[in-house]
């Protein structure tokens, strides 16, 4: 009788919110890059993602932190990436953009840009934001991660 109480008091919603699983995706991208990238790899970390290169780095990783936002396009995006350590693997994020402020163009180009990359494994839900002071806000972006060198380099 109590339980029925409950689901009667509790609205739908927030039963749904407590069972949905609230695993953020940088945690998950951390254990796949541990798991599947021998020390000594390259892992390019755009500074959006907010993601702590810690425990990849304690791994043997080397790690570069880059401001994917300002690339624009796929030449930009390029140059971003000159003189990075191979072999390497970046995690591109989805973008979006907050529909109250402009920036959704932007978040466009930056997709484009990341199209041509070989993506390895996706993760998250939520895009990450280019006009908001918190580009994730939600704790769980989305983001590929995917090869840096183009030239037919097996993945490990």
């Amino acid at each position: 009788m109590s339980v029925l109480l409950a689901l009667v008091a509790v609205p739908f919603w927030h039963v749904r919110d407590q069972l949905a699983d609230h695993t953020d995706s940088r945690r998950l991208a951390q254990a796949w890059i541990e798991t599947e990238f021998p020390p000594g790899w390259t892992i390019v970390v755009p500074r959006q993602l907010a993601f702590d290169t810690r425990a990849i780095e304690a791994e043997g990783s080397h790690v570069t932190v880059v401001d994917l936002k300002s690339a624009r396009d796929t030449s930009g995006l390029e140059q971003l990436l000159t003189g990075v350590r191979k072999p390497a693997v970046i995690m591109l994020p989805r973008w979006g953009a907050d529909p109250r402020s402009e920036g959704q163009t932007l978040a466009d180009a930056l997709n484009e840009a990341s199209r041509p990359w070989r993506v390895l494994k996706a993760f998250g839900t939520q895009p990450v934001l280019v006009n908001y002071p918190q580009p994730n806000a939600h704790g769980d972006p989305a983001f590929a991660i995917a090869l840096v060198d183009r030239s037919g380099v097996p993945p490990p």
